[in-house]
């Protein structure tokens, strides 16, 4: 018998496995609510080795969803709980939660905390969440000279969107800023 695609008649590892597969394609197909379910009904079977998988899945399904506030506890729990992957993992996801939610100052302090040590595609994911954290606290210099940083590394992991966005939102702040004028 199959209950939202997982074979019941399996061992619980392998209905497990099922659970986080299944979350992580509905993650990937943009389906907040669906992916939860399934990391919800892993972390149901999941071991205490297994468990932290299966929060962090339940954090990015809520960060699909916009649900800052419950992203927010389960990315907290995830830093704590020992997996180093997935803590580095979630420290760029929690700093994306705090601007999302207009915690520009508390964005600024993890970011601080966090560059020194990252490696060079977390620090390219920071250095966009502190462009966006900058701009929130209305300093749009200090966001352009991030963006000239990050610019000059030329990351891969910066995409032609995200580059878009920050650019609009870096000029819009200079604009409202009187540093540059509007057309």
């Amino acid at each position: 018998m199959a209950v939202m695609g997982v074979d019941t008649q399996l061992a619980p590892a392998l209905q497990l496995r099922q659970h986080l597969l299944l979350g992580d394609v509905q993650l990937r197909r943009g389906k907040g609510k669906e992916a939860l379910t399934q990391f919800q009904q892993a972390e149901r079977l999941a071991t205490a080795d297994d468990r932290w998988r299966t929060v962090y899945g339940q954090a990015q399904a809520q960060m699909l969803l916009q649900a800052w506030g419950p992203a927010e506890t389960l990315l907290k729990q995830v830093l704590r709980s020992g997996s180093a992957e997935l803590a580095r993992l979630s420290r760029v996801g929690l700093v994306q939660v705090l601007n999302e939610q207009g915690k520009y100052n508390d964005a600024l302090t993890r970011i601080k905390e966090l560059l020194p040590t990252s490696e060079a595609t977390e620090k390219a994911s920071l250095t966009w969440q502190q462009m966006r954290a900058l701009l929130g606290v209305n300093k749009p210099k200090d966001a352009n000279e991030r963006f000239r940083e990050l610019a000059a590394a030329a990351p891969p992991a910066i995409t032609e969107a995200d580059e878009f966005l920050i650019l609009r939102n870096l000029v819009a702040a200079l604009i409202k800023a009187g540093e540059v004028e509007s057309a």
